[in-house]
C-alpha cells in the first residue's frame, strides 16, 4: 500500500502489511518510486517496511567515479524461495552473472540456456540505460516461488517510456498510438542500436518466453504487450505508466 498522508507536513508512506506476498513487479516499482522521491528530497517513510525490502541508495563507486553500477541484497535468508533485489545503471556483468547463476539452474528446455538467459538479462538492462534517460537507473527483482515451479521477475525504471523513445527515434511514429509503437519495439531491428547490436531485448526475451512456455507483460506508457500460450499483441490501458515495467514468468523444474 502508498499513502499520502495530509497533515501539517505531506508525507508519503510507504506501508506493507504482507511483504513475503509481495510481487518483483511490485516490489521494482516500490523501488523505483522511492528512488525517484529520494532523488528530488521529497519526505516519505518506510517506517513499517522491513530493510530487506527498499534499496536504501547506491553507496558503491565505479571506475568512472560516478555511482556504481548496482546493490544487491540476497533475502534465501529470509524467505524459502530464491530472491534477488537490485538496482542498476548499466548492464553489469556482476550482477548479471548472480541472477543468472542463482535462477539459470532451475530453469530447463533450451539450449545454451545460461548463454541465452545473460544475453536476454544484459539487453533488458541496456534498454534502462540507453534509452530511457531515467535518472536514477531501473531496478531488477527476481523470485523463485518453489511451490509454483515458477520464476517471476521484473525489470522497472520511470524514464521517457518505450513509445515517447521511439517517436524520438522515428518521426513516423508520433501520430500513431502507444500500442501501436509498443508492438513495433518488438520487432527485431527497430530499436536496436545498429552498431552495438543493443536494444533488440524485448523481441530476444519475448522469443525466450515463447520457448520456455511463459508469460511476459510489458507495461510502458498507455500499453501494455502481453506474450503467453504461444501469442503476443498490445492493448490499450486507461492508467498510463511513466516509465516502463516488464514482469516476466518462466516456468521451473518441479521439485527445485
Amino acid at each position: 500500500m502508498l499513502v499520502h498522508v495530509l497533515a501539517s507536513n505531506d508525507i508519503i508512506l510507504f506501508d506493507i502489511d504482507a511483504p513475503s506476498d509481495c510481487s518483483p513487479a511490485f516490489l521494482a516499482v516500490t523501488n523505483c518510486l522511492v528512488a525517484r522521491l529520494r532523488a528530488q528530497t521529497i519526505s516519505f517513510d518506510t517506517r513499517n517496511v522491513p530493510d530487506w525490502l527498499i534499496i536504501s541508495d547506491v553507496i558503491s563507486t565505479g571506475p568512472t567515479g560516478v555511482h556504481g553500477p548496482h546493490v544487491m541484497q540476497a533475502f534465501s535468508e529470509i524467505l524459502s524461495d530464491r530472491i534477488l533485489l537490485a538496482g542498476f545503471t548499466n548492464a553489469n556483468s556482476e550482477l548479471i552473472g548472480e541472477f543468472v547463476g542463482l535462477f539459470a539452474p532451475l530453469l530447463t528446455g533450451m539450449p545454451s540456456l545460461y548463454e541465452e538467459m545473460e544475453s536476454a538479462m544484459a539487453e533488458l538492462m541496456d534498454n534502462v540505460f540507453a534509452h530511457s534517460e531515467s535518472p536514477e537507473g531501473g531496478f531488477l527483482v527476481g523470485r523463485h516461488y518453489a511451490h509454483l515451479n515458477m520464476l517471476r521477475f521484473a525489470v522497472c525504471d520511470l524514464g521517457i517510456s518505450i513509445p515517447r523513445h521511439l517517436r524520438r527515434m522515428e518521426p513516423a511514429y508520433v501520430y500513431q498510438s502507444d500500442e501501436f509503437v509498443l508492438a513495433e519495439a518488438f520487432v527485431l531491428g527497430v530499436s536496436g542500436n545498429k552498431v552495438t547490436h543493443f536494444g533488440s531485448g524485448l523481441p530476444t526475451v519475448s522469443d525466450m518466453t515463447m520457448r520456455l512456455g511463459g508469460r511476459m507483460n510489458v507495461y510502458s506508457g498507455s500499453a501494455m504487450y502481453q506474450v503467453q500460450s504461444g501469442t503476443a499483441g498490445p492493448l490499450r490501458v486507461e492508467k498510463r505508466f511513466p516509465g516502463t515495467l516488464i514482469s516476466i514468468e518462466w516456468p521451473t523444474k518441479r521439485g527445485k
